[in-house]
């Protein structure tokens, strides 16, 4: 059986492959790699520092991008279909379409949807229902790659970076918005294709309640051993995902109200030292919750609530 997870904004995707390998026992403790054409072990407990990377997830993309890694056998989604079509076992694998090179996200995501529907695929998707303002923290490892991104997304390759993060603090709240429910059409369109759909809020609140149903949904049976040993895994998991959301939700919101408030903070050791990404969200919400705008004169960024204040207009 193959089996496809997928997530718009790749929100814990690779968390619950990995947890269906492992509860399960699936292919006894053994995933499927076309690029090595060989079974490998699947990891004991996957949870780095930020997410569930060192498992080693099978990631094929649908269409390729100018910064798609597409040269290994099975990186491009109808190459894998092809190397699998006949290899027995349980193959779980995350397709995705890489967002910043397409006009049309939903309708991309939705022709994979169909096409591996029509190639006999179990699709399981989560949706994304948090509105947090996204950009590519996930995906950006530096500021570097944010301002990448950020240029893309804005169709600006010649403005500053102050500019740059100017313009993206302005589009970033109703953009999130637009996203949510756009999304949400989306998945309304596919459910006829798709075994479940998680909303990102449920999985992450309540991670065995969301496996336990893909697992009745799919036949598999969960080895109570393994549960036991799971559980504080999740939680881990857990813990590290809840850091996302005291950012947006507390740490954020609080910045910018000293800000406004000319109150003394030290915003040095918050958040990666307040990179780019952060910035755009301080600015973002001290327009959404205080109806000020942050105008910097270059494209530094104090990490003094009280400097920042000099600057709110």
């Amino acid at each position: 059986m193959r089996i496809a997870i997928t997530s718009l904004k790749g929100l814990g995707g690779t968390f619950m492959e990995w947890s269906l390998y492992y509860l399960c026992n699936l292919n006894d403790g053994k995933m499927y790699r076309p690029d090595q054409d060989k079974w490998i072990p699947v990891v004991d407990n996957p949870v780095q520092k930020r997410n569930a990377h060192s498992h080693h997830k099978v990631h094929p993309i649908w269409r390729e991008t100018k910064y798609a890694e597409t040269k290994l056998p099975g990186a491009m989604i109808h190459d894998f279909m092809d190397i699998t079509k006949d290899v027995e076992g349980h193959i779980l694998f995350y397709p995705y379409v890489d967002g910043r090179w397409v006009k049309d996200l939903y309708g991309e995501n939705e022709e994979m949807i169909k096409f591996l529907y029509d190639n006999d695929v179990k699709i399981i998707t989560i949706r994304p229902d948090t509105p947090y303002p996204f950009l590519a923290e996930r995906q950006s490892k530096t500021d570097e790659d944010s301002l990448l991104y950020l240029r893309i997304w804005l169709k600006d390759q010649v403005s500053s970076t102050r500019k740059i993060r100017e313009l993206a603090s302005f589009r970033v709240i109703g953009n999130i918005k637009k996203y949510i429910y756009h999304a949400r059409e989306y998945h309304e369109r596919i459910s006829p294709m798709v075994v479940a759909t998680f909303g990102d809020s449920h999985w992450q609140k309540d991670q065995e309640d969301c496996i336990m149903k893909v697992c009745d949904l799919l036949g598999f049976e969960i080895i109570p051993e393994r549960l036991e040993k799971w559980r504080p895994i999740a939680n881990e998991w857990k813990k590290i995902n809840d850091k996302v959301s005291d950012w947006f939700e507390i740490q954020a919101p609080a910045i910018a109200k000293a800000i406004v408030e000319n109150r003394k903070m030290d915003l040095s050791g918050m958040a990666k030292e307040i990179e780019i990404m952060s910035q755009i969200t301080i600015m973002a919400y001290l327009m959404r919750d205080h109806g000020k705008r942050l105008i910097l004169p270059s494209d530094d960024f104090p990490l003094d609530a009280q400097i920042l204040h000099r600057y709110l207009k």
